[in-house]
């Protein structure tokens, strides 16, 4: 095995120790948070419980809790006291379908982020000046500047509207899962806002590396430019622009709780909300385990993006191997 090999492996041996560390303190907090919040009672509107907690009450369960996910057979409060909605099944298969929803969404809108982001990256550099196209750095910088929720929130205003007035729209639907057309309105509300850094970012290092040396001495031996700038130049950046990907999908992990909830989508985000239960009359419910559990699950994921875009960008870029 060689050294830069050597030293790839153990980075990710010491990420892995420090991602179960985050995990088990994550779960930990996370859980402690939710229970002395239930123990103070339901946080109806406008009214917040003065009754006194004894710290000795918070971690009471958790460590049971605890063997359970480890076991895999992990049930919320409410299904132990036999009131709960998710009926008796345990809840790590329903968590691992909502995270595979979510990964879904993740996947296809990082994909489209990439694909279009760099190609209008490309597109905006004028390789004969290295200046960039006003037109493609003015949508980079409205898409990084719209959250991607309120373009969802736009979109399905207009087609209510359209609606009200008559008109009906069945191309995109509104809401709902599938694999089809309703993948396009949540992938394009999350996909913008990193389509649009990721343009930013390509086009800024390409014009850079277009003024160094080597390219101005490739293109002395009479290599076109399509070959310049594929084989040589966007070579030097790929690193950067996997590592801006990799922050962008760290970025869209928080934004699934909303977009989720505004398609409707049967993610992490919208089990998440769902699981926090506000009732007019009842006020807050919280439930430590189902909380806790659906918090973890996100920060796992969160946690293995970062890994993974830390070790294909030292692969990508010999000089992050050395450092």
């Amino acid at each position: 095995m060689k050294i830069g090999q050597t030293s790839i492996v153990q980075r990710v041996l010491v990420r892995i120790i420090l991602l179960l560390v985050v995990l088990l303190a994550v779960n930990a907090g996370t859980y402690m948070v939710t229970r002395f919040l239930a123990l103070r009672g339901p946080l109806a509107y406008g009214y917040i419980p003065d009754g006194k907690v004894s710290l000795a009450e918070i971690p009471q369960g958790y460590l049971p809790y605890l063997g359970h996910v480890i076991q895999g057979d992990v049930r919320s409060t409410e299904q132990q006291l036999g009131i709960g909605t998710f009926g008796n099944d345990p809840l790590i298969p329903m968590i691992g379908e909502a995270l595979k929803n979510s990964l879904i969404l993740l996947g296809i809108s990082i994909v489209f982020a990439a694909v279009v982001g760099i190609a209008l990256g490309l597109f905006s550099v004028n390789h004969h000046t290295r200046s960039t196209n006003p037109i493609g750095l003015l949508v980079s910088i409205a898409g990084f500047s719209m959250p991607g929720f309120y373009l969802g929130i736009l979109v399905l205003a207009l087609m209510f509207t359209m609606a009200a007035r008559g008109v009906r729209w069945n191309y995109l639907p509104a809401s709902g899962y599938g694999l089809d057309k309703h993948l396009i309105l949540p992938v394009l509300a999350l996909g913008i806002r990193p389509m649009a850094e990721v343009a930013r970012m390509t086009a800024e290092l390409l014009s850079e590396e277009l003024g160094k040396e080597y390219v101005r001495a490739a293109r002395a031996k009479g290599l076109p430019w399509r070959m310049v700038i594929m084989r040589h130049a966007f070579r030097n950046i790929a690193a950067t622009i996997v590592t801006a990907l990799g922050n962008s999908l760290s970025y869209l992990i928080g934004s699934l709780v909303i977009i989720e909830q505004v398609f409707l989508w049967p993610g992490l985000g919208h089990a998440l909300l769902d699981s926090i239960r506000i009732s007019n009359f009842a006020g807050t419910i919280l439930d430590p385990i189902l909380i806790a559990t659906l918090v973890t699950t996100g920060t796992l994921l969160y946690l293995i993006i970062d890994l993974v875009t830390d070790v294909i960008s030292q692969a990508l870029d010999p000089r992050l191997r050395r450092a």
